[in-house]
């Protein structure tokens, strides 16, 4: 009984999209705004999405997925470096500070927060089909039950 229902479990478990609390882990370690998921990830946050320049750089200096210990010690490290990602000479520290992309070139680099991506990763939510599914899977259930 309990393989059906481990499997039921797995199979509505949404996949996680981007590591939650980052955006606002580096809003707190650095006084601030909270910056959009784009800042390090291209395209729909994912594993391996995170691939800005920006990213890597985190990444160089330590960066682990789900680590926020971690990503503070990679903050501090271009902080201390006065690291320019973009290369418009004012450091991605900085740029952060100001409320500015630092992957950003050219002008117009004011960080705009994308929809449902500030702070953290909202869960998926089952879609119809996800309800065809719990109940084919309860009448096989019973269906096995009544054999045994």
């Amino acid at each position: 009984m309990r393989a059906p229902v481990i499997l039921l479990v797995s199979l509505l478990a949404a996949p996680a999209a981007a590591s939650p609390g980052v955006p606002a882990e580096i809003a707190t370690h650095l006084g601030a705004p909270t910056p959009p998921c784009t800042i390090c990830h291209q395209g729909t946050p994912g594993l391996g999405t995170a691939t800005t320049a920006f990213a890597e750089a985190l990444k160089a200096r330590g960066l682990v997925p789900g680590n926020l210990a971690a990503l503070d010690t990679a903050l501090d490290a271009l902080a201390a470096e006065n690291h320019d990602s973009n290369g418009n000479g004012v450091s991605d520290i900085d740029e952060l500070k100001a409320g500015n992309d630092p992957n950003a070139t050219g002008g117009g680099n004011a960080v705009v927060p994308t929809y449902g991506c500030v702070g953290s990763v909202a869960p998926a939510r089952p879609g119809p089909g996800a309800a065809a599914l719990v109940a084919a899977l309860l009448v096989a259930l019973v269906a096995l039950r009544r054999r045994a």
